[in-house]
């Protein structure tokens, strides 16, 4: 299976993002709406769900990001929920820790990682979307059957 880079699927959406949608007036950033919407307007399967989750925790916890806990604990609870289901669908334990490194970007240094401003600013807009929608969307990306796939993530 063929990754993409992190930082594209991030700009990808970000770009899709900023296509119009409705606005979140409740978040900091003004723009979790707008990820929201650009989200459910795709084709977007449990990898790149499972991408953008791992990336979000990340890059919150590594560039110490004002963001709502509840759905960091929810993006949390989500990527060991996938993880799971990617276990049971045939992935190894490697593989899955080794995708989670390369969505997280835990090789690349945390000054490099949060110089990314679209990077940050995806994931400020995706933790700042309510819990609520977090767990919708990851109910949503488990009950879908066969093999995981990555779906519409650009």
């Amino acid at each position: 299976m063929v990754r993409p880079p992190l930082f594209a699927v991030l700009v990808g959406l970000t770009l899709i993002s900023t296509t119009g949608g409705a606005q979140d007036t409740t978040s900091k950033s003004g723009q979790s709406g707008e990820v929201e919407t650009a989200l459910e307007q795709t084709s977007m399967g449990p990898v790149c769900w499972a991408a953008i989750v791992e990336a979000t925790v990340q890059i919150a916890e590594r560039c110490s990001m004002d963001v709502r806990q509840d759905t960091i604990q929810e993006l949390n609870k989500a990527g060991e929920a996938l993880g799971r289901k990617f276990i049971e669908s045939g992935w190894t334990l490697e593989y899955l820790e080794g995708f989670r490194r390369q969505m997280g970007e835990a090789d690349v240094a945390t000054e490099d990682l949060c110089a990314k401003a679209d990077a940050v600013q995806f994931a400020e807009a995706v933790a700042g979307s309510s819990p609520e929608y977090v767990k919708a969307t990851t109910e949503q990306m488990l009950a879908r059957p066969g093999p995981p796939e990555w779906g519409t993530c650009l």
